[in-house]
């Protein structure tokens, strides 16, 4: 059986939505910062069991000029991941939560599954986040078990395809 699903990449500018899907997508990456304006859709084909899932990734600019795109971006989400960066503790002190209400506001589909994921691990010395009690609170405040955390860096692949391969098939087991 083969049919597609929608993917969202949300979370603050420069939180490496863009470098982590594309790692995942096509293994590459650039130093480069580039940052998205408006949105950038890519694909990927996934097997999981009996399934051929084409995958699109709907990368959004975290800018808050795109607020009202992002809106109409978010419908229809089969699933999500929401970014922040580790090595800047705003990105997720008081901003994560609201990326994440803003999905659950705007999705048709109840309790999507949610990837929450921590970027730029391999930046260890510059770490101002300590995840347990971050992540823990927050998935207890959610209270769903469709979503899980994951530590990543689009740099190293680490964790990258864990994250990605988990959204994706949780997504599946949804439909």
């Amino acid at each position: 059986m083969s049919f597609s699903i929608k993917l969202g990449l949300l979370g603050d500018p420069a939180a490496g939505k863009t470098s982590l899907g594309r790692k995942y997508v096509d293994d590459t990456f650039t130093e480069e910062y580039l940052p998205t304006i408006g949105l950038d859709v890519y694909f990927k084909e996934y097997k999981f069991r009996n399934y051929t899932c084409n995958c699109a990734f709907w990368d959004m600019s975290g800018y808050a000029a795109f607020a009202n795109l992002r809106l109409q971006y978010l419908k229809g989400m089969n699933g999500a991941a929401v970014l922040f960066d580790m090595n800047r503790a705003f990105t997720i002190d008081g901003n994560i939560l609201p990326w994440i209400v803003e999905l659950i506001e705007m999705q048709i589909q109840e309790n999507i599954p949610l990837a929450i994921i921590g970027n730029k691990n391999d930046l260890e010395a510059f770490k101002q986040i300590n995840e347990t009690d971050i992540i823990d609170k927050l998935v207890k405040q959610l209270k769903s078990n469709k979503i899980k955390y994951f530590s990543t860096s689009a740099l190293t692949g680490q964790n990258v395809d864990e994250a990605f391969n988990w959204l994706i098939e949780q997504a599946i087991l949804s439909i």
